[in-house]
C-alpha cells in the first residue's frame, strides 16, 4: 500500500572474525525506526532483528553450520477473512543446524534440521511460521 510519506532511521553493526583456522563467526544486529504519514498505519515492521551463526570445517569434505535468528516484535494487519484486523506480533528466536558433506567434486549432501527448538511463532496474523523440521538436499553438478 502506498504511503504519502515514510521515514526511516537506524542502525546496523555485523561482525564476521575467524575464531579459528576451521571457524567463523558471523552476527549482525539492525535497528530500524520506520514511521508513516500522520495517521497512516505502517505494519509488518520490527525494530529489532539481529541473529548470530557458526560454522565448523571438520575436514575438506564436511562443514557444520549453527545460526540463531531473533526477530523483535512487530504490529500486522489483515484483511485474510473480510475483515480489518490487527494484532502485534510477539518477538522469537530460531535455530537452524546444517551438516555439509561433499562426497566428490560433482555431489554435495546437506542434512538440516530447522528450527531446532520447535519455537511457535506468527510472522503474519494466523500464519504459524514452520515446525521443527528435518531434512536433505543432495546438489549433483553435472558439468
Amino acid at each position: 500500500m502506498n504511503r504519502s510519506s515514510v521515514k526511516t532511521q537506524g542502525a546496523e553493526l555485523v561482525l564476521s572474525t575467524e575464531l579459528t583456522n576451521n571457524s567463523t563467526l558471523k552476527a549482525n544486529v539492525t535497528y530500524a525506526d520506520v514511521k508513516a504519514g500522520e495517521g497512516e498505519l505502517l505494519s509488518g515492521r520490527s525494530q529489532w532483528q539481529g541473529g548470530a551463526s557458526i560454522n565448523w570445517q571438520w575436514t575438506d569434505n564436511l562443514s557444520t553450520y549453527l545460526s540463531v535468528k531473533y526477530v523483535g516484535e512487530s504490529s500486522a494487519t489483515s484483511l485474510h477473512t473480510g475483515d480489518f484486523s490487527m494484532a502485534m506480533l510477539s518477538s522469537y528466536n530460531k535455530v537452524d543446524v546444517s551438516v555439509n558433506w561433499r562426497v566428490n567434486e560433482a555431489i554435495d549432501i546437506d542434512f538440516f534440521l530447522t528450527n531446532a527448538m520447535d519455537k511457535q511463532y506468527d510472522y503474519a496474523i494466523g500464519f504459524t511460521g514452520p515446525e521443527r523440521g528435518l531434512g536433505n538436499k543432495v546438489n549433483w553438478q553435472l558439468w
